[in-house]
């Protein structure tokens, strides 16, 4: 039950390089959040390559399965 729980959790809350506000209206880090996305889009695509080739993919540290922040 508790895997299910965190699963669901993880799936509710916003990934990194995603954000549930506008927080960034100065130009200057608007045009770096966009740099730091196409960044992470690149990574995922290469461990998306890489995992193509394995008969177990590693899928964890997948920009899109990481949370933006982490409450401890």
């Amino acid at each position: 039950m508790l895997i299910v729980a965190k699963k669901i959790c993880i799936f509710l809350q916003p990934h990194l390089g995603e954000f549930s506000e506008r927080l960034f209206t100065d130009p200057a880090a608007e045009e770096a959040l966009g740099r730091f996305r196409d960044k992470l889009n690149k990574v995922s695509g290469e461990i998306v390559e890489r995992n193509s080739k394995l008969e177990f993919p590693y899928v964890y540290l997948l920009p899109e399965n990481i949370p933006n922040s982490v409450a401890v």
